[in-house]
């Protein structure tokens, strides 16, 4: 069983056919963006000495979107 393991990370090119696809597929999501059909998580920013609190939000699963680090 061990040597049947396998890791993939799938890549949007390699569910496009053309460059084209993929452009107007970019272009779709931005648009979504852009009309509030689609909206970005928040992100959480908390200062360095603040690393504890913002790691205890990361293992509690209580925040959404991305905690960042800052000086």
């Amino acid at each position: 069983m061990a040597k049947s393991l396998s890791f993939s990370r799938p890549v949007v090119f390699d569910y496009t056919a053309e460059p084209g696809q993929l452009a107007e597929r970019a272009q779709r999501v931005w648009d979504a963006l852009a009309d509030g059909t689609i909206r970005l998580p928040p992100i959480e920013r908390h200062v360095l000495d603040a690393a504890a609190q913002a790691h205890a939000r990361l293992e509690s699963r209580s925040s959404i979107g991305a905690l960042i680090l800052t000086t």
